[in-house]
């Protein structure tokens, strides 16, 4: 049972590109960052493809374009637009989450070993989607908890469970 509240180790991520690296390879990274920070899970299944940029990225530029983030095979599309000094991502198909972690982040919310969750390993949530149930127990309780996503929480860095009571 997790005795913090789990998050992303992020010494396992993959070293971050220099700043003079191709834009496309910066943003590939980013987009790995995020999405192993939200999902609290980061593995060698998870990996981003964007196309190549075409814009220097000279001061007043910009460029749009979409990228895919899989992890375990399972992909979700990014829109991303690349400004001067910043770029802006935002998930078209849904945020990833992983059982494990979120199992994890459920017993530790609970401090009950005896967790599970209803859902894939891998699985994509969205705002619209319905919420994930996860199922607890130990010697002296039991109890439910669920995963909701609305518009200001799909945006937090990372997932959270509440009570479904």
């Amino acid at each position: 049972m997790p005795e913090d509240s789990p998050e992303l180790d992020k010494s396992g991520l993959p070293p971050e590109p220099t700043k003079d690296a191709p834009v496309s390879e910066r943003v590939e990274w980013s987009l790995i960052e995020t999405t192993s920070v939200y999902a609290r899970w980061y593995g060698d299944g998870v990996e981003a493809d964007c196309p190549e940029v075409s814009g220097s990225g000279g001061f007043g530029s910009s460029e749009d374009i979409t990228c895919t983030v899989t992890v375990d095979g399972i992909s979700a599309k990014w829109d991303v637009s690349i400004g001067s000094i910043m770029s802006e991502m935002e998930p078209v198909d849904g945020r990833h989450v992983v059982r494990s972690a979120v199992e994890d982040v459920a017993r530790y919310k609970t401090k009950s070993e005896h967790v599970r969750c209803e859902m894939d390993e891998v699985q994509l949530v969205s705002p619209d989607d319905e919420p994930i149930t996860c199922v607890w127990a130990n010697e002296d309780d039991h109890g439910r908890l669920v995963m909701r996503l609305d518009n200001m929480q799909f945006s937090d860095k990372s997932f959270w469970l509440t009570s479904a009571d």
